[in-house]
């Protein structure tokens, strides 16, 4: 991106921006191709021709859920990309030479459902979502083939439920006007898929008495008097004493089965009737249940439970649906688009960069294990091809918005250089993708402002993924209303990033030449491209964008033609 001469530079771009030597985003962003999501509002196909118009290499495409509410006013939901549009987009990526990146609808891989009754994960709609991202990913294959792409990122998010393990201010303090921290968390029936709020509660109790239950004294908060105590219930005890009330449902299925066999014995009713072997049939079922909770794991002594916190959940379900996802694309596309798993903004469950690696990290086990066991693989290819296909997104935004939440391995507000050090850990785990946006991150809210006005560290954040290789896309994504939602933001975020801009002012699309026959760029004077950089310079303040290569536009030597395409 530097200039060939006083007017052109190597990328034709719809402003003129240098690399000038002092630290910038801009500096740090070198090797790393740039492009820009756009509002959902336009049609994939829309989209990619401003990209191309502001001279942006790459461009990702955000895929809505097609469904009541969310489809409505938007172009780009899964539903509204046809085949038509699919080729389209991908012969004007091929020509113009551009990347892709498609972002998946944001959707929860788990199968969680909300409703009336609260929050459930469900089977059923775990697998329907699991369809739609498959479909989804076939249409990126279809446009990567059409570009001539291979492996191109495919956005995920893993999931939009809350957080757990955050800590926050309980209110309380204790003689030291010491700030007492919860814990907020959430557990999973296994066996009825319920979802179960479980912060910490607290409550001032008699010491005696809140000894003698599952609540936790908390230091230095006894009372004048010496009688009364504040008391916690961690999650832990929580989960504890929920596995033991189903334990105990259990045992009250089988004492009311066995009364109710009694009482009809005594009436005499024939102990092989309909109504006497399906109270059979209860405590029975209720007994292997009670065997099952008992008992111990193998060569441990931890009990079996039926009710367990979210993350031991999501470690167990959401591993699986990334090798599913990176196995349809190894066997059911051509292009194979790598599985990118992002990081979520503060209040959503993937916010956790370790909880996020670990997904990661199992994922790539779970579909190492299908390749050695199923095609045939060796382990050490079959881990290869897992690093290659499973990965993660780093959000820069998203990450930012951890300085509104307490770490819980500090209980103090999350620091830029623990933030630092987590995209260092992201970085090592292999990112495939970055998304950088911006926000006031102690705000916690995920705002997509222009990029430089927030206060995230994208410049440390680009360094740290160079010093670990990372040569792939990075993706601007500002939606703030300062944005003009029919243009992409490239112009502000490429200030932001520390480049300095000569000219604000949109240029020429290609198709806009010739439309004033008396005016300089009219087809009569252009002749397909020749002008004197000079003048074009002074009444534009940027070369063409967009200028077809099939026009001659940059062939030989002459410095009076144009670069060609716009990312060439």
């Amino acid at each position: 991106m530097a200039f060939d001469d006083e007017y052109f530079t190597s990328v034709d771009t719809s402003s003129y921006f240098t690399v000038n030597g002092k630290s910038s985003i801009y500096n740090a962003a070198q090797g790393i191709t740039l492009g820009e999501s756009f509002t959902p509002a336009l049609t994939p196909l829309a989209g990619t021709n401003l990209a191309i118009n502001h001279g942006l290499p790459s461009v990702m495409i955000s895929a809505w859920e097609p469904k009541a509410g969310v489809r409505e006013g938007h172009g780009a939901a899964v539903d509204r990309i046809s085949q038509l549009q699919e080729q389209a987009i991908g012969e004007l990526l091929s020509v113009n030479k551009m990347n892709l990146t498609m972002h998946a609808p944001i959707v929860d891989i788990m199968g969680i459902i909300s409703n009336e009754r609260g929050a459930q994960v469900s089977s059923q709609q775990r697998q329907d979502t699991m369809n739609l991202l498959k479909f989804n990913m076939k249409q990126a294959d279809r446009i990567s083939e059409k570009a001539g792409l291979e492996k191109i990122p495919f956005n995920i998010h893993a999931s939009n439920f809350g957080a757990v393990g955050h800590r926050f201010d309980s209110g309380f303090r204790n003689n030291k006007n010491e700030t007492i921290l919860g814990t907020h968390d959430y557990l999973v029936d296994k066996d009825s898929g319920r979802i179960i709020p479980n912060d910490s509660d607290f409550q001032f109790m008699d010491i005696k008495k809140g000894k003698e239950s599952d609540y936790d004294i908390i230091p230095d908060t006894v009372q004048p008097g010496g009688v009364m105590a504040l008391f916690e219930i961690t999650p832990d005890k929580r989960m504890g004493m929920a596995n033991r009330t189903a334990l105990d449902e259990e045992w009250k299925k089988v004492a009311d089965a066995q009364i109710k066999i009694k009482q009809l014995k005594d009436q005499g009713v024939d102990p092989k009737s309909e109504i006497m072997k399906n109270l059979n049939t209860t405590i029975h079922t209720a007994m292997t249940k009670i065997e099952h909770l008992e008992s111990p794991y193998f060569k441990s002594e931890e009990k079996k439970q039926q009710i367990i916190h979210m993350k031991d959940f999501s470690e167990a379900v959401v591993p699986k649906q990334l090798a599913e996802l990176a196995m349809a694309s190894l066997k059911d596309t051509k292009t194979h688009p790598v599985i990118a798993v992002e990081n979520e903004p503060g209040w959503q469950l993937g916010s956790n960069p370790e909880l996020l690696i670990s997904w990661v990290n199992k994922g790539r086990e779970e579909f190492a294990d299908k390749l050695v066991n199923n095609e045939g693989y060796s382990r050490k290819d079959a881990e290869m091809k897992a690093n290659e296909l499973i990965g993660v997104t780093l959000d820069t935004g998203h990450l930012n918005t951890l300085k509104s939440q307490i770490n819980p391995k500090t209980n103090k507000k999350w620091t830029d250089n623990e933030l630092e050090e987590q995209a260092r850990r992201m970085a090592a785990t292999g990112a495939k993708l970055v998304h950088i946006a911006d926000n006031i991150g102690e705000l916690g809210q995920d705002t997509h402002m222009i990029i430089g006005r927030g206060n995230a560290k994208n410049e440390e954040y680009l360094k740290i993924l160079k010093e670990h290789g990372f040569k792939g896309q990075a993706q601007f994504e500002a939606f703030t209303g300062e944005c003009e939602f029919d243009k992409l933001s490239a112009q502000a975020n490429l200030m932001g990033l520390g480049a300095p801009i000569y000219s604000m002012q949109a240029v020429p699309r290609f198709t806009e030449v010739g439309m004033d026959l008396q005016g300089p760029y009219s087809l009569r004077n252009v002749n397909y491209g020749h002008q004197i950089p000079s003048l074009h310079f002074s009444q534009w303040g940027g070369p063409f964008a967009g200028l077809p290569s099939t026009f001659g536009a940059g062939q030989g030597e002459r410095k009076d033609q144009f670069s060609g395409t716009p990312t060439e």
